[in-house]
């Protein structure tokens, strides 16, 4: 029988997929099409189980990882052996709390564009674009080629015209130019 690599080199505490599927409600907040799951497994099994998941314990709620148990549970369904699953233990006073905390990990704070995209992956050898989902891009249209260096603005010299500085707004990242002074 194949085996799935599952990771947990901190020592945190384990459950196993039986646990796991008969004892514990899973969070909907996500839906599961059959192309994520799909993503999820070939990334589980091209790179293992390596983050864990969260677990509220008292009130036996997964937190977040429910896509990634989807993911497993059908490994699990075609003949994969799934060892216990590491989880990191999540303290909340009660369902409510739990689900705000669900919340919280899943927003995502912050937009990768196209350009942080290929910057992040820029020292990556041979990338393999084929289970990454990032929303809203098209990894396989980036240029992934290394961007210029911006030349250094010359020291001003008299009677010699004043260069533009670019600015970006760091609340809507609106680029708008200034004269140097």
């Amino acid at each position: 029988m194949k085996t799935v690599t599952v990771e947990n080199p901190a020592g945190l505490p384990t459950l196993s997929m039986e646990v796991l599927k008969s004892d514990y409600d899973w969070n909907l907040l996500k839906e599961k099409k059959n192309r994520d799951v799909g993503d999820l497994k070939k990334s589980i099994l091209t790179l293992g189980f390596k983050v864990p998941i969260f677990v509220w314990e008292a009130g036996k709620y997964v937190t977040d990882g429910t896509g990634r148990l989807v993911a497993l549970d059908m490994l699990a369904y075609e003949g994969y052996d799934i060892p216990a699953i590491p989880y990191v233990p999540i303290e909340a006073k009660d369902l409510k709390e739990a689900k705000r905390l669900t919340l919280a990990i899943s927003s995502q704070y912050g937009k990768v564009t196209e350009e942080s995209a290929a910057d992040f992956m820029l020292d990556m050898d041979e990338i393999d674009l084929s289970f990454i989902n990032l929303p809203d891009l098209n990894l396989e249209e980036i240029d992934w080629s290394p961007k210029q260096q911006a030349e250094k603005p010359q020291k001003k010299e008299r009677g010699v015209a004043k260069s533009k500085l670019m600015h970006t707004c760091p609340k809507c990242f609106h680029e708008f130019s200034s004269s140097e002074e």
